[in-house]
């Protein structure tokens, strides 16, 4: 019989579950529950307008036949239902039933299929045997501040006060909100789910928010800017198409390469996918005192670790052992390892400080330096990627993520649509911090940006005068200590984003996005930039004890800086930090970082780097490090969207997101790929074209294996290159993602001989 099916549903439920689930079935079926005995039968009384009977040509045998077997669909439909799980006691409440199994059901006269509706429903006062069951939750710490756990089943991290937890992004809540799943016949409406579960749970004194509601083959909606985005990336595409065909054309058929190679075909050349893919992919495995390789391995590491970092928040709280990852696991050193990841971040702003100072340097130093164009510069290098990537967030993107909590994905775009222009204009470190992000990590693009304003005021002294620049630069120094510490002691914020605080947010919204207390290792980077614009193409030569004590002091200081807060950073702290901790680490920490990372660059870029300038120099690293801007861009989001697309919870291991990981890097590089070849390498190519007072043609032509009767002609690289040869490394612009390829401007021939191209043919 088709009752014994739910039957079998009410064996799983308790008891206050179970009313819920039936309820649910008779209002979505518009049916009234007289009641159901110990045989677990219900008496379907009614059908109106909403249902299995609509539609059916008032024939039963349509909905249920004569054996009792559902052939409308109603064994599914029931079937998929959220029912209670396994892990309450470790506060997971996420009822999302069978998504697939719900959207894929269809009546036998094809009349409806399921639809599949997400709600929340808030608990404030469980039923009296759910109260009992309190005492048996784990043991949680009653003195930490900001969390409760009673009767209520609630608590909250990090929530200050007069701000709700929809308003606060960096903070964990979970306040007993059962995550409930219902299918109901996709007849039915929105409004109907709402009528009924009003009714129903009106009883139990509960509310409840209908997140969404899906079927299998939805209506594709699509919007003007929906319109605009495909239109604009498609254009953009058959740029870079013909741009390519171009491109291969000027190189196989030598006729015509001095007529397409000039004129107004060079400002289509920068898109073509043949040569910006060859300088994304080519490997310079010359070593000169003029490269500083080692920056290419520990860009790509870090921005592995930022992912991996924002791996453990995507879907945190769908995991099936919350309670047992912070009761727990938060105190092991891998757990610390990415709770207190923060470091990362750091590094591109030491990476950003250095190239912006040595770029700086020398550009004054060679007359260049044109203040306009360094600011121009800028904007035109970062802004059309995130535009590309905002507008992506705020259109399309919805339709590639299904499943459960699809619908929370329209959080993240009605952000994108509303607040986009923080993103571009780089003020959304500072302006609605509470409100809601577009792009959420591109606040690191606001600090950097700007830091990048006040650049010249900090570095052209230098040039100007050696002891007073070395003295203001000292004094910048200082400021980086003293106003971290005083917002820190005047607002007493913890020393960085512990895990549990009453006043976490706070230190994220007054320190941990402001450019002011950000600036420590970027000032470290425009040192070290500072150190290696004087010393040039010369080595420096370092006796066996400095360099035994560099690198002991350079250990131990980022041990230091990752796991110093390790005893009040855990879900239970162990202590509680004292005023000295408070401000001491809080202000220092990050410039610690930073000089941490000059040794390490210094000692590589002098030879004294041993396996580790090895590992870091490797010229595997290259490629990716080119890609790191656009990967930074789209990685986040996207981690976010392939949770949203899992159908069940699931339970945390650190393998678990060591994998998810791999695939969040697997799915963000050929998106960040496609970024760079649409408009990041594009624009790079177009802004040399305009903006560089001299342009060259640099043509290389490398032969595959020598003393073959013929020669193999691999590849010849057409690149607009600017200047001469550089300290910074082929690949490298002036923020710590941007890449570009630097070099000499020359012209090789097939024999290795090099000569100066004048870049003055004319067709």
């Amino acid at each position: 019989m088709f009752y014994a099916k739910l039957g079998s549903v009410v064996d799983q439920c308790p008891l206050w579950d179970t009313l819920l689930v039936l309820d649910n079935f008779s209002a979505v079926t518009d049916t009234d529950r007289v009641g159901f005995d110990t045989d677990r039968n219900l008496d379907l009384a009614s059908t109106h307008d909403c249902g299995w009977k609509k539609g059916a040509d008032d024939d039963d045998d349509d909905v249920v036949d004569s054996g009792g077997r559902g052939t409308g669909g109603d064994e599914e439909l029931v079937d998929s239902w959220g029912k209670n799980n396994d892990g309450a006691m470790y506060l997971l409440q996420s009822y999302k039933g069978s998504f697939d199994e719900c959207i894929t059901t269809t009546s036998s006269n094809n009349f409806f299929t399921g639809k599949y509706c997400s709600l929340q429903i808030n608990i404030p006062h469980p039923p009296a045997r759910a109260r009992m069951k309190t005492q048996r939750m784990p043991r949680l710490n009653p003195a930490l501040p900001g969390l409760r756990l009673g009767n209520d089943f609630r608590f909250g991290l990090g929530v200050p006060e007069g701000e709700t937890k929809a308003n606060v992004p960096n903070a964990v809540h979970y306040h007993y909100d059962a995550s409930y799943a219902t299918c109901m016949p996709s007849v039915c409406s929105k409004e109907d789910l709402e009528d009924s579960l009003e009714i129903v749970l009106d009883g139990f004194n509960m509310t409840s928010t209908i997140t969404g509601c899906q079927v299998d083959k939805p209506d594709l909606d699509f919007t003007a800017a929906d319109i605009s985005f495909i239109c604009v990336v498609s254009l953009l595409m058959l740029v870079v198409l013909a741009a390519t065909i171009l491109d291969i054309t000027i190189y196989y058929f030598k006729p015509v390469h001095e007529c397409l190679s000039s004129g107004p075909f060079k400002y289509l050349l920068p898109f073509s996918a043949y040569t910006n893919l060859y300088k994304m992919f080519n490997l310079n495995t010359t070593s000169s005192p003029s490269n500083i390789t080692c920056l290419h391995g520990m860009r790509v590491l870090s921005m592995t670790w930022v992912i991996y970092c924002h791996q453990q928040g995507a879907g945190f709280l769908e995991v099936l052992t919350l309670i047992n990852i912070s009761h727990q696991r938060t105190g092991s050193l891998l757990f610390q390892t990415v709770l207190n990841g923060y470091p990362s971040v750091d590094t591109f702003f030491f990476l950003s400080g250095l190239l912006v100072a040595y770029s700086l340097l020398r550009q004054v130093k060679s007359g260049k330096f044109n203040i306009v164009i360094f600011y121009i510069h800028r904007i035109i290098r970062l802004v059309p990627p995130i535009a590309l990537i905002a507008w992506l967030n705020a259109t399309v993107i919805r339709f590639y993520v299904t499943g459960p909590a699809a619908s929370t994905w329209n959080i993240f775009q009605e952000n994108c649509q509303k607040y986009w222009w923080r993103d571009v204009l780089f003020v959304n470190n500072l302006v609605g911090v509470t409100e809601g992000d577009c792009i959420g990590q591109t606040w690191y693009l606001a600090v950097d940006f700007q830091l990048y304003l006040v650049a010249p005021i900090i570095i052209l002294p230098l040039l100007w005068s050696k002891a007073t620049g070395q003295a203001w630069l000292y004094v910048v120094t200082l400021a980086s200590f003293i106003i971290p510490a005083s917002i820190i002691y005047a607002r007493d914020l913890p020393p960085s984003n512990l895990l549990v605080d009453p006043k976490g947010y706070d230190f994220f919204k007054y320190v941990y996005v402001t450019p002011w207390c950000r600036a420590g290792p970027w000032v470290a980077g425009i040192w070290l930039g500072y150190i290696l614009h004087n010393q040039g193409n010369r080595k420096v030569k370092m006796s066996p004890i400095v360099v035994v004590a560099g690198w002991t002091v350079a250990t131990i200081t980022g041990l230091l800086v990752v796991y110093g807060i390790w005893s009040y950073n855990t879900f239970e702290p162990q202590a509680w930090y004292d005023v000295i901790t408070q401000v001491v680490y809080g202000s220092v920490h990050r410039t610690a970082w930073g000089a941490a990372l000059a040794w390490i660059v210094f000692a590589c870029h002098n030879g004294y780097g041993g396996m580790v300038d090895g590992f870091l120099s490797h010229p595997s690293w290259q490629p990716l490090s080119r890609l790191t801007y656009s990967t930074f861009l789209v990685a986040l989001n996207i981690q976010y969207a392939i949770m949203l697309c899992s159908r069940t919870a699931n339970y945390f291991t650190h393998l678990g997101k060591v994998i998810e990981t791999v695939g969040a890097i697997g799915v963000s590089l050929p998106i960040a790929l496609l970024v760079s070849l649409l408009v990041e390498a594009p624009v790079l190519g177009l802004e040399k074209l305009l903006l560089a007072p001299r342009t060259f043609i640099l043509e290389m032509s490398i032969d595959m294996i020598e003393g073959y009767r013929e020669q193999f002609v691999i590849s010849r690289l057409r690149l607009l290159i600017l200047g001469e040869e550089e300290m910074i490394p082929k690949g490298y612009a002036n923020i710590g993602f941007i890449t570009e390829v630097g070099g000499q401007s020359q012209k090789t021939d097939a024999k290795g001989e090099t000569a100066e191209s004048n870049g003055s043919a004319v067709c």
